[in-house]
């Protein structure tokens, strides 16, 4: 049986990933000043990318099923071709939702909720276009129509943020003094370390739920059993890792800021 994907298809998928990066780290810079929530403006940022991968991904999954199933394949050969299909949507299906669901559960202000609308339009949009490179005449038409009308939305939210950060620009007319720049930054810097601190301490909980996940499954006589509940542990901590990375990054910048107004 021959991969699920092809070198061509995970060309696609890291062009897509890379190229989405770029935009949503571009979009995020430029919206900042409107959130005022610097580490759920990064977590959210960094969820989006991981929502975009899994869209993509099973965007190109039905494209390919498509494209082998329509090929000279035995019925055995079909039959396993959509049982692999199957499994993984379900899989980005299943990580999609839980990466939604996180970026939701971040989104705890106006602001903030539009932002993750945005991403995840954004993410919908990347997905679709991806999809649109390997997508036969009559899939062509639909998808386009979807892009259209997803891109008009994404700039609607756009322009509310932009309207939102222009009212918080008029607020604060009067430049910030120099000491009341350097307060802000020492703020925000300390704010990522108590949550890359905490986003650490879970991370290390999680490793401990993890062995001992492991250990129970070794004696038990439905080993299996335990298998969805070691996913859901590994992934908890690669989006903990992520985070933490993440946040790093950010907090790094910060203190360069900080550094040049200090001198």
């Amino acid at each position: 049986m021959r991969p699920l994907f092809n070198f061509e298809q995970f060309s696609l998928i890291e062009t897509a990933n890379s190229s989405f990066s770029s935009e949503i780290d571009a979009v995020f810079e430029s919206l900042a000043a409107a959130v005022g929530n610097p580490v759920k403006y990064t977590k959210i940022k960094n969820n989006a990318k991981k929502y975009q991968k899994a869209l993509v991904t099973k965007a190109l999954a039905d494209v390919e099923y498509e494209k082998k199933r329509k090929g000279s394949l035995e019925p055995k050969q079909k039959e396993v071709l959509a049982a692999a299909t199957k499994a993984k949507k379900q899989a980005m299906d299943d990580l999609a939702s839980a990466v939604s669901q996180r970026m939701d559960d971040l989104a705890t202000t106006e602001p903030l909720k539009n932002v993750a609308k945005l991403a995840k339009t954004k993410a919908k949009i990347s997905a679709a276009e991806t999809s649109l490179k390997s997508a036969d005449k009559a899939e062509t038409a639909e998808l386009k129509s979807k892009i259209s009308k997803m891109k008009t939305a994404s700039s609607n939210i756009e322009q509310e943020l932009k309207k939102a950060e222009k009212k918080t620009d008029a607020k604060e007319e009067a430049k910030p003094s120099n000491e009341d720049k350097i307060a802000k930054l020492e703020k925000d810097i300390d704010d990522y370390e108590i949550n890359i601190q905490a986003e650490m301490e879970m991370l290390l909980k999680d490793e401990a739920k993890l062995e001992k996940a492991k250990k129970d499954q070794k004696v038990s006589t439905d080993p299996e059993s335990y298998n969805s509940k070691i996913i859901q542990i590994q992934r908890s901590m690669e989006e903990s890792k992520d985070d933490i990375q993440e946040m790093k990054d950010a907090q790094k910048k910060l203190k360069a800021e900080l550094k040049k107004l200090n001198v």
